[in-house]
């Protein structure tokens, strides 16, 4: 099953979008974690296929949710595995020809940082072929690996991901506050979107807001949630908004 987890745009405090996480909800042991059951089928057919149902059931709950009023574009995970597929954009490509009310522009793929070194060239070319799709991408739980200018500049993606891991004890580590520092202004002067995950606390949000990170995700605004629940959201934040200014 997938679950939603809601990015919220610090300038208007608006939910301007999800990344879908996948869960297994098992018969025995309930709802897993994905560190539970990807690794096994890592570099196998399987996680292309599993793969292709996430931008699907994705694809499905975008449209879904147009349905119902709530406009909310997606960010999937995809593996380097099955990015480098060779028919990866002819799969991407009927999947959307199969959800024709999904306004371009609507689906993310995310794609780690290590994954998109193995072959700089060919994700490359794949962002760019993507891109007249209306499919953008990010380079998510960047700072990890080895991360490079090069790359960057190489990289044709919209959108960067700051890891948690730099953001976990962003205001105890004059290290990390650097380095997230460092990744936000690079990351703008390519103009690129920064999104930081993994905010817990309010001192992170104001931090990383002075910074000036745009989009934060994390517990601190909403764990992952079944799509409904984020219906619900949507509809309580539009409520909230409607509601008269009441002048004592």
């Amino acid at each position: 099953v997938l679950h939603y987890q809601p990015k919220v745009n610090m300038r208007s405090g608006e939910v301007i979008g999800a990344e879908a996480l996948i869960r297994w909800q098992h018969p025995d042991q309930g709802l897993l974690a994905p560190v539970e059951f990807l690794p096994p089928i890592a570099q196998h057919p399987l996680e292309v296929e599993l793969g292709r149902w996430v931008i699907d059931t994705a694809l499905t709950q975008i449209a879904a949710w147009q349905d119902a009023g709530v406009d909310l574009p997606v960010s999937v995970n995809i593996s380097g595995f099955h990015l480098q597929q060779a028919g990866f954009l002819d799969e991407l490509r009927a999947l959307l020809a199969a959800h024709p009310n999904v306004p371009r522009g609507y689906l993310e793929l995310e794609v780690l940082e290590s994954s998109a070194l193995e072959d700089i060239a060919l994700v490359s070319a794949v962002i760019d072929a993507s891109a007249t799709l209306g499919v953008s991408f990010a380079l998510d739980d960047f700072g990890t690996g080895y991360s490079n200018i090069l790359m960057l500049k190489s990289l044709p993606a919209r959108e960067l991901k700051i890891d948690r891991i730099f953001v976990k004890d962003i205001s105890e580590n004059s290290k990390n506050t650097k380095i997230v520092s460092t990744i936000i202004d690079i990351a703008h002067s390519m103009n690129m979107q920064v999104v930081a995950e993994g905010i817990e606390t309010q001192e992170q949000e104001i931090l990383l807001t002075q910074m000036g990170c745009g989009v934060l995700q994390g517990f601190l605004f909403a764990k992952p949630l079944p799509a409904h629940k984020i219906h619900e959201l949507i509809q309580q934040e539009n409520s909230i908004k409607q509601k008269p200014v009441v002048h004592p």
